[in-house]
């Protein structure tokens, strides 16, 4: 078969690089190709799609990682039964979420003064839990145990142990402890977000970047991220470093989104002051390349480029001469030409043609002889294909 041929040659001819081509790249030239047939099918300009009978490559994609001897010896002392660490691990790491200033200080025991004393605690603060002084080493024998209370030791105020649950005892004026709900104070933090961490530290830290949902995600935040870390930071990446890229788009930035200037006064432009929630969430559509796009035209538009191989990227700010700025639906570089493909899906909306009119001036203003314009309509697929053949001969 003609796909079977194609694969083992592509698998074969090196890349531009000269190095060798991965069976994954293999792998997802054949889910376009295969995408192409699908559509055609659809379309009713084929019967069958030959790519169904072609076995794509297997994929070895694991990784092998082996602990330093650092982390050996570090792993070895945890679990032998000696020092802190195990203590640690097994009590597990607390967070406060809840202001206690003067007005309303904690009740902690102090090991310095013997005795329990009022102090303040703030949201954020990070600690490790212990048994209360009260229960001694009852749950480690007693099976019949219930846990009413505990102390929490927070890294920095290691010398007091401050009380949560009830039945704690009396203060140093001799009244009787009210409870401290739990669930008012205290949180697990074995993975808490960047807002709680900033202003902690912590020897290692895993920072998990999703793929979509990133709207909170600006460079500001991941700078703060990357900084928790006082030794080792690891980056959780979900899928590709594309979201990573994209921290580098100027309208990202959340300080360029604040209308003030300390000597003279910049307004942000509306463009990026309006992006909201909705510019990250909307893209709930997945084209075969990977990337995110708002509607499955745009899929349409999106695969039949990476198909014939012409790069490009989705919704990029482009701003014009005058500071003005529009997100194309697609920015495409051929051959050091720029191009801007605009897909219209509602042009029964009388709102959204007068918005496009205004766009369309902008264009010609601008950026003359760039523009690419498909419209929605049961022939998209060969409009665009159309397009593409002229275009980028």
């Amino acid at each position: 078969m003609l796909i079977e041929k194609f694969k083992r040659a592509r698998l074969k001819a090196p890349t531009r690089s000269d190095r060798q081509r991965r069976v994954a790249s293999v792998n997802r030239e054949l889910a376009c190709i295969s995408k192409i047939f699908s559509l055609a099918m659809r379309d009713k300009m084929t019967d069958s799609n030959p790519c169904r009978q072609v076995r794509k490559y297997e994929e070895h994609n694991e990784r092998n990682r082996y602990l330093s001897l650092e982390e050996e010896e570090r792993l070895l002392s945890a679990s032998d039964g000696q020092g802190d660490q195990r203590s640690r691990a097994r009590e597990g790491p607390l967070i406060q979420i809840r202001n206690r200033p003067k007005s309303n200080m904690a009740y902690a025991y102090s090991t310095v003064s013997r005795k329990t004393e009022r102090i303040e605690i703030f949201n954020g603060e990070l600690g490790f839990v212990k048994p209360h002084g009260f229960d001694g080493g009852k749950w480690k024998w007693n099976t019949s145990f219930w846990l009413k209370r505990f102390q929490v030791v927070f890294s920095r105020k290691k010398e007091q142990w401050v009380n949560y649950g009830s039945e704690l005892g009396r203060a140093e004026n001799d009244r009787w402890i009210p409870r401290q709900p739990v669930e008012e104070n205290l949180e697990l933090a074995y993975a808490i977000s960047v807002h709680k961490a900033q202003g902690s530290e912590f020897e290692r830290t895993y920072v998990i970047v999703p793929k979509t949902k990133v709207a909170l995600l600006s460079p500001e935040l991941f700078y703060t991220a990357l900084t928790r870390a006082t030794r080792h930071c690891t980056l959780l990446v979900e899928q590709d470093i594309s979201a990573l890229i994209d921290l580098r788009r100027r309208e990202k930035s959340h300080l360029i989104q604040i209308n003030s200037s300390l000597f003279e006064f910049r307004p942000a432009p509306m463009p990026l002051v309006d992006l909201g929630p909705w510019h990250e969430e909307g893209k709930i559509h997945q084209a075969l390349i990977g990337c995110m796009v708002r509607s499955k035209s745009e899929v349409i538009i999106a695969n039949l480029l990476t198909a014939a191989g012409i790069p490009f990227e989705y919704e990029i700010p482009l701003f014009a001469s005058d500071g003005t700025l529009y997100l194309p639906d697609f920015t495409i570089t051929w051959r050091g030409k720029p191009y801007y493909w605009e897909h219209l899906g509602k042009l029964n909306d009388a709102g959204y043609v007068k918005k496009w009119e205004k766009k369309t001036k902008w264009y010609s203003k601008h950026f003359r002889d760039s523009l690419l314009v498909t419209e929605e309509s049961a022939k998209l697929s060969k409009s665009a294909e159309r397009i593409i053949l002229e275009t980028f001969k």
